[in-house]
């Protein structure tokens, strides 16, 4: 085939698809001077010239698809064609595991630059939902483990949610640690965590509940799963002994050098490695 008749033939497709976008755009109601319309992920391009590279992130995406959690792609219709803005990582997870179409946000009459500013300044005007906040929509929505972390919390008389509870109770400050040990090693290790805790009698103490706490018992329980009880033995025995800002003060003495999650880690270590033999 000759260079003239590939040309030819681009063309014509580029064409169909300009007709084919501007049929869609044109029977779509506008609302608030926007225009909203599930499109199919064929007919959407992604911009070269401002948008980010791709690095792995709708992979990720694509493993826990739920198109509704995905939300709507902003889109630009520009020169006949429909540019994604915001949302490239889930148009291409959502070809990956084969929907036809997406729910898209559909701009129209600007420029490139308009949609490079856009993309540059689209997370100005948001506000990030703390760990809390995002706990509590789930645990409210009925997700399993936020219900399994507070029910744990129940169980430990630990306060999770401040705003349900009037009591004077510990509350869990190290919450997005805690959610990482939940993930990663599953229910038991928090259960062990808190139960260390409430052993040693610090369930009262301020700043039991903390991130530094509550990271490096996890760091012991994952180091020591098959001599777990010892451990635990050998931790509250220390603890009992002490409080919190006590022995946080003399780990980051003795381990200046470091974090107060490494600090804790550590001095923790080295009491158990001396005890455990």
């Amino acid at each position: 085939m000759s260079l003239a008749l590939v040309n030819n033939s681009m063309n014509e497709a580029y064409d169909t698809r300009a007709l084919y976008i501007e049929t869609i755009l044109r029977n779509v109601p506008e609302i608030g001077g926007l225009k909203f319309a599930e499109i199919p992920v064929d007919l959407l391009s992604v911009p070269a010239t401002y948008q980010r590279p791709q690095h792995g992130h709708e992979k990720e995406i694509a493993k826990q698809w739920n198109k509704k959690k995905a939300g709507a792609l902003v889109v630009s219709y520009r020169d006949g064609q429909l540019y994604v803005i915001d949302g490239q990582h889930r148009l291409i997870a959502a070809r990956m595991v084969g929907e036809q179409t997406m729910p898209c946000q559909i701009y129209e009459g600007l420029s490139e630059a308009d949609e490079a500013l856009i993309f540059g300044k689209q997370d100005e005007n948001k506000i990030k939902l703390k760990t809390i906040e995002k706990i509590y929509a789930l645990f409210v929505g009925g997700d399993a483990k936020a219900m399994k972390l507070k029910q744990i919390c129940d169980d430990y008389g630990v306060v999770l949610f401040p705003q349900d509870s009037k009591e004077t109770k510990p509350m869990l400050t190290g919450l997005r640690v805690t959610l990482t040990a939940l993930n990663a090693y599953g229910e038991d290790c928090v259960k062990w965590i808190f139960d260390t805790i409430k052993k040693s009698g610090w369930h009262l103490v301020s700043g039991a509940y903390c991130e530094a706490d509550i990271n490096s018992l996890r760091n012991l329980y994952v180091a020591h799963r098959n001599e777990i009880d010892k451990v635990q033995g050998i931790v509250v025995n220390i603890y009992k002994r002490t409080n919190y800002d006590h022995i946080q003060s003399l780990a980051t003495v003795q381990y200046p050098a470091r974090t107060k999650i490494a600090s804790l880690t550590a001095l923790l270590e080295a009491a158990v490695e001396e005890n455990v033999a």
